[in-house]
């Protein structure tokens, strides 16, 4: 069973939290959608518009996995990718905080 995402982000957390129902579902998540909250909660979250620039230049990074070695766990890689943003921009530890809870 495949379920496609298109937009609301309360329908992916009830089928994440039904997995026990549909324990082989996939979950397709529309891109630009996903890009969309990303980018509304960076400039919520992150007053600095330099900081903001390179967040979402490193988002766009993450969501296609530019950068990616072929022989590194993609999951692994984003967290690092993350950590670093956590490092090198301190101030983004509410969007930080944000993409752990929602998106990892």
């Amino acid at each position: 069973m495949v379920f496609n995402i298109s937009c609301y982000f309360c329908y992916f957390l009830f089928l994440f939290r039904s997995r026990n129902v549909w324990p082989d579902v996939q979950i397709l998540l529309c891109l630009w959608h996903v890009r969309k909250a990303w980018a509304e909660n960076v400039v919520r979250k992150i007053i600095n518009p330099q900081e903001r620039s390179n967040i979402l230049s490193t988002l766009g990074r993450i969501m296609y996995s530019w950068g990616c070695p072929i022989d590194v766990d993609l999951i692994f890689w984003v967290e690092q990718e993350i950590e670093m943003l956590a490092t090198k921009f301190p101030n983004a530890w509410l969007f930080i905080q944000y993409f752990k809870k929602h998106w990892l």
